[in-house]
């Protein structure tokens, strides 16, 4: 029971309040890239305006938690580079055996419309080291910030872990605008948001994002001509047929077994020593 004399942000409310200054903050991206189209390139452009759209959504939500619980600062310690090495094993685990296949599943449930397959093109073949920095870099430091270092930092605070993370991991999800990325955003948000009410380390949550956009933007890299984030081809058929898909899957779900319950103890170990 938290004292009427402390002041919590946010709470579910405060949250989609959250959700909605990021989605509008994100729409100055337009006129961001406009003004400065003939100043840089395209993947310039997109990483400054990425920055300033999603870096003042940082600002706002940054602001408003200060002034309501007067806390300014996150947590950024990791633990151990063991629990670090888990971490990244489980994001990498969970994307080859959850991710991928939820994202074919999906797709064929919902058919990707010829409109948004080609947003999804464009921005894999912006292969410049400005999208890579947008990408891997800004995106999981600055989203990771807004929904793991306030919103669920604060929904701990007034909620069930369950409840805080699921809500969290909504929100998350919710602010990439499309049923496709949806599903996939809440798992992923779902891990790195267990992982986060064990340690309340920001640091693990930004790796764990980091490790997760840079191994989509490899297979992008390596893979231009059967993308399959962009929904060119069968993500099936990307993986040479059922047979190693199936393989693929199973024993990437093992490895994830394996890696949360390596975690568990992990952070039973820290806490016992205080490092957590």
């Amino acid at each position: 029971m938290q004292e009427d004399s402390v002041k919590i942000y946010p709470g579910i409310s405060q949250s989609l309040g959250i959700a909605v200054i990021v989605v509008f903050s994100s729409l100055l991206i337009i006129p961001v890239n406009y003004f400065l189209k003939d100043v840089f390139v395209k993947e310039v452009n997109f990483f400054v305006g990425y920055l300033v759209s999603m870096g003042g959504a940082f600002a706002i939500v940054w602001l408003i938690r200060k002034n309501i619980t007067g806390q300014a600062g996150f947590n950024l310690k990791t633990g151990s580079s063991r629990l670090v090495g888990l971490s990244l094993l489980a994001a990498i685990a969970t994307l080859m055996g959850v991710v991928i296949p939820l994202s074919h599943f999906t797709t064929q449930i919902i058919p990707i419309p010829d409109f948004f397959k080609e947003v999804l093109k464009s921005m894999g073949e912006m292969r410049h080291w400005a999208n890579v920095l947008a990408i891997v870099i800004a995106a999981p430091v600055i989203e990771e910030l807004i929904f793991r270092g306030v919103m669920l930092e604060g929904l701990l605070k007034k909620y069930s872990p369950a409840t805080a993370i699921f809500v969290s991991s909504f929100f998350f999800a919710l602010i990439h605008l499309n049923p496709w990325q949806f599903v996939t955003a809440m798992i992923v948000g779902i891990l790195i948001g267990w992982v986060y009410y064990h340690t309340r380390s920001l640091s693990l949550a930004i790796l764990m994002h980091m490790a997760n956009n840079l191994f989509v933007t490899l297979l992008e890299f390596i893979y231009p001509a059967q993308d399959i984030w962009e929904g060119e081809s069968s993500v099936v058929e990307f993986f040479g047929g059922w047979v190693p898909f199936a393989i693929i899957i199973g024993i990437s779900l093992l490895i994830l077994a394996a890696g949360l319950f390596l975690m568990k103890r992990e952070f039973i170990s820290l806490k016992s020593a205080g490092k957590i």
